[in-house]
């Protein structure tokens, strides 16, 4: 009787591990009795499977507009806000995912088609930019109609000057000024435009004009008031921000003091 036990307590040695218990699980009951096991080994309890690697970015091919869209080195929460951008122009409603795939690649074809750019399906500065713009709903400012000398100019005009409102800019005049600058190894022109919108604001634009470099390019503008100081955020080369601070007609803009009149 002993050595016909033997070889079922050598096997429970060898198969369970030192220092370990199988556990018994009831897997099939029937009035409160049990009537049939498995066995749960303790160190396959608790694992789980490790969680997927993201998604990644996928490889651009070798052409010249995918080599000039990573040249921005645009990180994938960029992508994402791009994703966010062909959406609320009403051309993308896939996965804001930061992965510019097949889908958001059409997207940004038809996007492209509707802004007036070449169908490439890959992003310069310039695009990123006024993809920007268009989820914003701001458009490129338009020029001043050119309107043509009263009939009667004796007659009062609609709108007479007030001591609110200084004499300049006149209402729809514009003001600009351009000086030489030196931003990220491009050598081009700063320039600052100043138009007046009503008696108590006008729009300040800010642009670089690169001589060589195009891709550092960037405008952008903001409203101002006519009478008091001020301080609005402009996004300069590669989205950083640009401080203009002043008081109409004294503005100071990336280090440089000017005066519109």
């Amino acid at each position: 009787m002993k050595k016909s036990l033997l070889p079922a307590a050598l096997s429970l040695i060898f198969l369970t591990p030192t220092g370990a218990v199988a556990e018994r699980v009831c897997v099939e009951e029937a009035a409160g009795v049990c009537l049939k096991y498995r066995e749960v080994q303790p160190e396959t309890r608790g694992r789980s499977d490790p969680k997927p690697a993201p998604a990644p970015q996928p490889a651009l091919p070798a052409g010249p507009d995918a080599r000039a869209e990573a040249s921005l080195s645009l990180t994938r929460t960029e992508y994402r806000q791009i994703q966010a951008g062909l959406r609320k122009t009403g051309h993308y409603n896939g996965p804001l995912d930061g992965v510019l795939g097949g889908g958001s690649r059409a997207a940004l074809r038809n996007w492209q088609a509707a802004s007036g750019f070449d169908q490439t399906g890959y992003l310069t500065f310039d695009q990123v930019i006024a993809l920007q713009d268009a989820a914003r709903g701001r458009t490129a400012p338009q020029p001043a109609p050119q309107t043509a000398e009263p009939a009667q100019p004796a007659a009062p005009a609609p709108q007479p000057e007030t001591a609110a409102a200084p004499a300049n800019p006149a209402p729809g005049q514009t003001y600009s000024k351009t000086w030489g600058k030196s931003i990220a190894f491009a050598v081009g022109d700063m320039s600052a435009r100043l138009k007046r919108l009503s008696d108590r604001e006008a729009e300040l634009e800010v642009a670089y004009e690169p001589v060589n470099q195009r891709q550092f390019r960037f405008r952008d503008d903001c409203k101002v008031p006519l009478t008091g100081p001020f301080t609005c955020e402009l996004r300069g080369f590669e989205g950083q921000l640009l401080y203009v601070t002043g008081e109409l007609p004294n503005v100071h803009v990336d280090g440089e003091d000017i005066a519109f009149w």
